[in-house]
């Protein structure tokens, strides 16, 4: 059931606005997230 409703081949990196209204946040590679830092960010 959660497959269903949080398809990752559905979703997109970054925001997503579920059918329900509901909004989450999918990273399609979360080891990725591990390298950065905040200086990195401009």
């Amino acid at each position: 059931m959660m497959l269903q409703k949080y398809n990752p081949e559905k979703l997109k990196d970054g925001v997503n606005i579920m059918p329900d209204g509901e909004e989450v946040f999918y990273i399609s590679n979360p080891a990725l997230g591990l390298w950065a830092y905040k200086g990195r960010f401009v």
